[in-house]
């Protein structure tokens, strides 16, 4: 028996500053080599790395919480507990370091099978998502706000714990007057039937956990003790405010608007190496950096070397064109000689490219249509969308189809008056391309699907749809004599005929009907009329092919909406497709620093957090 799994989630959560401006896609051409671009003279800069601050490794130990007296975790130290906690000085390149308290409550297993579904952390070493067993809270100590003490612990305080060492120190950290504490993690969903915890982490009805402080009291606390398996001295090197790492910035500024001045002059004067990728943000201007960049470098080159070759001077000559010396198409012929090979990199060129995307298993796809279509049916009008055009061609077709089966499952042997109605499902596309494939069938009604191009899923539909609209308006008569033939393509543009202007009013009209759209991001965010649908009408949004889609898309259809979110994909995590991910400039530095962030996808990235994940098992 063959087991295929996909991860699903069910998401409803606030992201906040994210309104990003997204580019449309771009062909690659093959790109001229290093060499082509360095002009002789040319001084060249010193590939940057990141800052060396000369400090120790990240400490984390095993230590026990004194709240009022009373230990609080730690299952590190051989306490019958199942609360592990511990004391984290977090300090990794290009990412902010701290002072923190770890708590980790259990998650078993089995809770996967009772529909809670799979949380999962990143694996340090691999820098993969992987199935955690433990639902984990992050205290984080604010910098320099805060006084810490050292004391080595009695052979009394020792003699309490059986997995105690020989050395071990309380740690006190008092808070500064007006200083606070954030955590991560708080606030996510947990379940472990009959464990304390699931009544601690229950809000905003928790449970007491000691002495009638609930879970959030004991971390609002001015003053925290902990009990710590390490020496005071190495305690005092290595978990201080003094060990830890300056602020961490990008180095692009506050102004991440769109600017492509300003986005050419921080390609040549910010440089360096490439940034690890980060699966959290301190703040959303470094979100917003590390997203915005991330698309911005990938492309910036390309826009570069165009400016580059408007300047360059080379021998040819033209062929006059036989047929028509009036011709605006004349054969140019270059030389090509050995040289000029070696300055084009082949192995970028797009006719030599794949396209890797992330597709669900074709077994699958029945499960995620059935949860978009449960989605409608509960909170309202769905936005669907997917990573390109041919999955939301699919996606469309799929819910049409799944739609009318259960409708006509479920309409079987009832009344009339207690039937339902299938979804109306529109795939949106740019309107103007939409009133240019209508008129194409009012013309050559025999085209069927090719009036609107390669798409099958175009017009049809909304053809027939069109007629309900179209039945009672005087000024639409001469356009339905010739949707209904009783008059030629030649009579009707012989007289007067509906404006561009009217057709696409009244597919806006259709549109504003739908149960749910189906558009890629792109259209989602530039279509007026369905970016207006979106906000004003979408209750909620569902993502196929998430695994293949970017964070950018996702937050182009999802950000600043405050709806549920359903997103599937298969659960290999392929890397999306950056074509300027191995680039370097002359001087080694990397082309695209941000090359990590912009090859996790927007399924990997939130499963990262620690959502809870549900995964389809079929046979």
């Amino acid at each position: 028996m063959t087991i295929r799994r996909r991860y699903w989630m069910l998401i409803r959560r606030r992201i906040t500053s994210l309104l990003l401006t997204l580019l449309s896609p771009f062909h690659f051409f093959s790109k001229p080599s290093n060499q082509r671009h360095r002009h002789h003279g040319q001084e060249k800069t010193p590939t940057v790395t990141a800052p060396k601050h000369n400090l120790p490794p990240t400490l984390n130990v095993p230590c026990v919480l004194q709240v009022n007296g009373n230990p609080f975790g730690g299952k590190g130290l051989g306490i019958a507990t199942s609360i592990a906690t511990s004391l984290l000085a977090l300090r990794a390149p290009d990412k902010d370091s701290y002072l923190g308290l770890v708590i980790e409550f259990p998650l078993p297993t089995e809770v996967e099978s009772t529909g809670f579904g799979k949380c999962h952390h990143i694996d340090g070493p691999t820098q993969k998502a992987i199935p955690s067993n433990t639902r984990k809270l992050t205290v984080k100590f604010p910098h320099g706000e805060i006084d810490i003490t050292y004391r080595a612990a009695s052979e009394q305080d020792i003699a309490r714990y059986s997995d105690a060492k020989k050395h071990m120190t309380w740690v006190d950290v008092f808070l500064g007057k007006n200083a606070e504490v954030s955590v991560k993690g708080f606030g996510m969903p947990y379940s472990n039937p009959g464990h304390p915890a699931e009544g601690w982490l229950r809000s905003p009805d928790s449970t007491t956990v000691l002495d009638g402080m609930c879970l959030l009291d004991i971390i609002r606390q001015r003053h925290f003790s902990f009990l710590v398996v390490h020496p005071e001295k190495v305690l005092m090197a290595k978990w201080s405010v003094a060990s830890l790492a300056p602020r961490f910035d990008y180095g692009y500024g506050a102004d991440q608007s769109w600017d492509m001045d300003r986005y050419m002059k921080q390609l040549h004067d910010v440089k360096g190496h490439r940034f690890q990728t980060a699966w959290s943000f301190e703040t959303d201007l470094s979100h917003v950096t590390a997203l915005a960049h991330s698309i911005v470098q990938d492309f910036m080159w390309i826009q570069k070397c165009c400016l580059d070759m408007t300047t360059e001077m080379g021998s040819a000559y033209f062929v006059k064109n036989p047929a028509s010396r009036q011709s605006e198409r004349w054969y140019v012929i270059v030389r090509m000689d050995r040289q000029f090979w070696k300055h084009i990199k082949w192995s970028q060129a797009c006719i030599h490219g794949t396209m890797k995307l992330v597709g669900p298993n074709s077994d699958d796809i029945s499960v995620i249509t059935a949860a978009v279509l449960a989605m409608n049916a509960t909170v309202g009008n769905v936005m669907a969308s997917g990573p390109t055009p041919a999955s939301m061609n699919k996606f469309s077709s799929h819910l049409h189809t799944i739609s009318l089966n259960v409708v006509f499952k479920y309409n079987i042997g009832r009344r009339q008056d207690a039937t339902i109605r299938a979804a109306l499902i529109v795939r949106g596309f740019k309107l103007q391309d939409e009133c240019d494939a209508f008129k194409s069938l009012l013309q050559f009604p025999h085209l069927g699907d090719e009036a609107a191009g390669d798409d099958d899923w175009g017009v049809n539909d909304t053809l027939r749809e069109f007629q309900k609209s179209l039945a009672g308006l005087d000024k639409l008569a001469r356009l339905r004599q010739r949707v209904s033939g009783k008059i030629s393509w030649e009579e009707y543009v012989g007289g007067k005929i509906v404006e561009d202007t009217e057709i696409m009013r009244l597919m806006t009209m259709l549109t504003e009907s739908a149960d749910i759209v189906c558009t890629t991001p792109s259209l989602a965010h530039t279509e007026d009329h369905l970016r207006s649908w979106k906000l004003e009408r979408a209750r909620g949004v569902a993502i196929d092919e998430a695994g293949g889609m970017s964070r950018g898309d996702l937050y182009s259809i999802w950000g600043n909406t405050l709806v549920p979110c359903l997103l599937a994909g298969n659960e290999e995590f392929v890397p999306l497709e950056l074509k300027s991910y191995h680039d370097r400039d002359v001087n080694g530095n990397m082309r695209n620093r941000f090359g990590d962030d912009a090859r996790k996808s927007a399924l990997e990235f939130l499963t990262t957090t620690g959502w809870p994940v549900y995964r389809v098992r079929a046979q």
